[in-house]
């Protein structure tokens, strides 16, 4: 499925070469012509010199034990904080959250290193006072805000295989995970604590009755 991406996005040199990549460790073939790569390639492959890059990604989420992946209420919760402010970049480079609430972010963090096993940071995204363009307006910051932002490519591709959208979702339908639907109260309620941590940490009640 991991693999089934790069087909997905049309990068169809690294999906055969994957395909080719595990044909070729497997060892189901007669002879060395099926292959449409160099004899070099296959040379580096045998002595392990080098690895397909979404061969290389696998391999790091298997490291992880990520793969095969036992969804729960922690990868819910970052994929409903993803359907909200989140941000998964559109090439799947990295995916992070901005936040002037320092400590959900922090507790994202924790999140993350507890289920794909790698750490981040928390940076400084805009000082208080510091002028930002809303909705086409200039305004002044009222609250310094963080940035947490997550490099890697291989989690990317897990991450939106578990159904985070990507690129700019005010431009695109999308739908919550079938996985989150017809799984157990845990999950829905980590993947609605996510949703409700981007969208309404700053949400306030009016009575106009």
């Amino acid at each position: 499925q991991i693999l089934d991406i790069y087909l997905e996005e049309g990068n169809l040199r690294e999906y055969n070469y994957a395909k080719q990549y595990i044909k070729f460790k497997s060892g189901s073939y007669v002879n060395k012509k099926e292959f449409s790569v160099h004899e070099c390639t296959l040379s580096s492959w045998n002595t392990g010199k080098s690895t397909p890059n979404s061969i290389q990604n696998i391999n790091f989420l298997k490291e992880k034990k990520l793969l095969p992946f036992n969804p729960c209420n922690i990868s819910a919760r970052i994929v409903g904080l993803l359907h909200g402010d989140g941000n998964l970049y559109n090439n799947l480079s990295s995916f992070g959250f901005t936040s002037s609430d320092k400590k959900m972010l922090e507790e994202i963090r924790k999140d993350i290193k507890s289920l794909f096993k790698i750490d981040t940071k928390i940076t400084k995204k805009r000082e208080k006072g510091e002028l930002v363009v809303i909705m086409g307006k200039e305004r002044k910051s009222t609250k310094p805000t963080y940035d947490l932002k997550i490099n890697n490519h291989a989690v990317c591709l897990l991450v939106y295989k578990l159904g985070g959208p990507k690129g700019k979702k005010v431009e695109q339908i999308y739908l919550v995970p079938e996985w989150v639907i017809k799984g157990s109260n845990e999950i829905k309620i980590g993947f609605l604590q996510g949703l409700f941590d981007s969208e309404l940490s700053n949400f306030k009640v009016h009575d106009h009755l």
